[in-house]
């Protein structure tokens, strides 16, 4: 017996080659409704369910996240052709369609600056759609280690693919740019720091690099703009201290 007939026997409609039921009038699969989790108030409240399509979904947040309609109908295409190859089991397509999200606007192709994991998760439950950081994380790893995504951009790629908007969020000069590549480049080679990831290594290389030319950015806005902590600006700061390569730029700066 053919799965159509299973299919026929229990009542269910059949389904098309592309995988999606015949219903006629159903449309594309990213138009039809799918359920989300919505942010808990309080740590006692119970989880309540919305529902939106995929596309939907993607376009609230759009703006916050700089995508164009031609991103969201990549970041489709990527979703449709992941649950194709079944590369997640178990994982629900709310999940896997907003860590595609972030994975496209890490990727070469978003051509703009990579967002960090805890900002992306900031914006997703600020438009309202429930994403955990641990759950993302697991997801990041599972369709890394299926080939599926490329490597991040490491620190100095950070730097380089938004050159234009740290000079022009940061008002920073060509001189400061330069600094802050020569830093991040000796940090993400020097083994005692180089586990950190590559959006810590570049936020501190900009800061460091624009303190080198007495130019004095806020901890918070340099924060806010990589997706890191203020704790986390600082402890790395302190490493890079510690590298006698970068030390040496930071007190010839500061001379």
């Amino acid at each position: 017996m053919t799965v159509g007939d299973w299919r026929k026997r229990l009542g269910l409609q059949a389904r098309s080659s592309r995988g999606r039921t015949n219903s006629g009038s159903s449309g594309p699969w990213w138009n039809q409704p799918m359920t989300y989790r919505k942010p808990k108030q309080t740590a006692r409240t119970q989880t309540t369910w919305g529902s939106a399509s995929p596309k939907k979904i993607l376009e609230s947040i759009a703006l916050a996240l700089l995508l164009s309609p031609g991103d969201i109908g990549l970041i489709l295409a990527r979703v449709q052709k992941s649950i194709h190859l079944r590369k997640h089991p178990g994982r629900s397509k709310y999940t896997i369609l907003l860590t595609h999200a972030y994975l496209y606007l890490r990727s070469p192709q978003a051509s703009r600056p990579p967002i960090g994991i805890r900002k992306f998760v900031d914006v997703c439950n600020t438009a309202a759609y429930e994403l955990e950081l641990t759950e993302i994380q697991r997801l990041v790893r599972v369709l890394s280690e299926t080939g599926l995504i490329p490597r991040d951009p490491n620190a100095v790629e950070w730097i380089k693919r938004q050159e234009y908007l740290l000079r022009q969020e940061f008002e920073l000069s060509q001189d400061e740019i330069a600094t802050a590549l020569s830093l991040a480049e000796i940090a993400q080679s020097d083994q005692s720091i180089s586990g950190r990831g590559p959006n810590s290594l570049a936020a501190v290389s900009v800061y460091l690099g624009a303190e080198c030319h007495d130019h004095r950015i806020e901890q918070r806005r340099i924060c806010s703009y990589f997706g890191i902590s203020e704790p986390t600006l600082r402890n790395v700061s302190d490493k890079f201290q510690n590298i006698p390569q970068a030390r040496s730029i930071i007190d010839n700066g500061k001379e």
